[in-house]
């Protein structure tokens, strides 16, 4: 199970994580959404079914990772949709979502980044939402350069409408992609850390010994 999204709203804690149900059912189901739950202890929770669901327009082959931020009294949810079209091009597109005291969600009508950005690949995805001390939106987005090393973007919109693109975050790290960002923040919401879950391209070798060590210490 991976964390997509946690936030606090009207004394509740929500959490979503990444839902394939259908998994392993067919080779052709792309179904990949947010499951939803809503908790006050951390301790026990209450299942209130898809939450982010994949869909006929920006979220064809799946609804990927994103985050929520609790704002004023709605959920703001910004998250990728992967879609392929039929030459089997992957063109992603950064969607928003609100969710209020009901639990009722709305994506929006049009997505708020679409395609990719030049000098990038198709990989473009899971933006991490925060708002500023003097009420602004940014966001931090994993994206994979043209050869092949990872990095993030920051993108800043005033009011989450017209975003734009300031640039990458220099981490001086090589890697195959970086995804699933985070940021912490202190009171005054200065950024404290930063920091993302980075995937890259193993060898046979390395994976037949991960499969090895798994077997050994039966971790699978």
């Amino acid at each position: 199970m991976i964390r997509t999204a946690l936030a606090f709203l009207m004394a509740s804690a929500i959490y979503f994580y990444q839902w394939t149900p259908y998994m392993y059912s067919s080779e052709n189901v792309w179904y990949q959404g947010w499951y939803h739950l809503k908790g006050t202890d951390f301790l026990t929770w209450e299942k209130l079914g898809a939450g982010i669901e994949a869909d006929e327009k920006f979220a064809t082959h799946g609804a990927y990772s994103g985050s929520a931020i609790a704002d004023d009294d709605k959920l703001t949810i910004f998250y990728t949709g992967n879609t392929r079209n039929e030459d089997w091009q992957r063109i992603p597109y950064q969607v928003i979502a609100t969710m209020d005291k009901n639990n009722i969600i709305t994506k929006r009508e049009n997505p708020e980044i679409t395609g990719t950005l030049d000098g990038y690949t198709d990989h473009f995805r899971d933006p991490k939402i925060w708002k500023n001390f003097d009420g602004e939106y940014y966001a931090i987005i994993g994206i994979q350069r043209k050869n092949l090393t990872g990095t993030a973007v920051i993108a800043h919109s005033k009011d989450t409408y017209n975003w734009q693109i300031l640039g990458e975050i220099d981490t001086n790290l090589k890697k195959f992609l970086d995804i699933c960002g985070n940021v912490l923040t202190t009171l005054n919401s200065k950024i404290t850390e930063c920091s993302f879950f980075t995937t890259r391209i193993r060898s046979a070798r390395e994976r037949l010994s991960q499969y090895l060590s798994d077997r050994i210490f039966n971790r699978r």
